[in-house]
């Protein structure tokens, strides 16, 4: 199922504002539709990341552009996002570069973490490009990411809703600290 800018904004009610940002105002990269900002910083180094419209290269280096996904640095080009059929997420894969934590045991599976859950170089990082989401799906989890960002590896997280077969990001954050540990659902 294609996201139309109704569903993009639905999406962004979800998202509290304490929890995503700030509402930025400047639509001229969106086609009009709002989209979630704001990189606070806390005193434990944790930004919050931004979830909205964005561009995404793909793997052939093609840009797409108002894709519905997650900008971790808040440079407008999406690290991550989800797939038109929600099925999985992709992203710009680069060895030790952007990744998501994958389940024990499986390739390019996404391991649903739960609140409280460390993302760090000890996870399991076996992604290469896209990872498929597992079957019976909680209706809330976490997913850890890792991502470049000036020449440094970043660990953050998202939080997940998961409805009637629906895949939404409920807010996201990252350690501004390079190679420090994110625990999920730590602002």
């Amino acid at each position: 199922m294609k996201r139309t800018p109704t569903l993009i904004a639905a999406a962004m009610l979800l998202c509290s504002l304490a929890a995503c940002g700030e509402k930025d105002n400047d639509n001229s990269n969106n086609n009009g539709n709002d989209t979630i900002s704001g990189a606070t910083t806390h005193e434990d180094n944790m930004a919050e990341g931004r979830i909205g419209l964005g561009t995404f290269v793909d793997y052939s280096g093609t840009a797409l552009n108002n894709v519905y996904g997650i900008d971790f640095d808040k440079d407008g080009n999406l690290e991550f996002r989800i797939s038109d059929d929600h099925q999985y997420i992709s992203y710009v894969w680069s060895e030790n570069g952007n990744n998501i934590v994958n389940a024990d045991g499986e390739w390019d599976i996404v391991e649903p973490l739960t609140k409280g859950a460390s993302v760090n170089s000890s996870c399991r990082w076996d992604g290469q490009g896209d990872a498929m989401l597992p079957a019976n799906l909680p209706e809330k989890f976490y997913v850890g990411f890792r991502f470049r960002l000036h020449d440094a590896i970043h660990y953050g997280w998202a939080k997940v809703k998961y409805e009637n077969n629906n895949l939404e990001w409920d807010e996201c954050a990252y350690n501004t600290v390079p190679s420090a540990t994110a625990i999920c659902g730590e602002d």
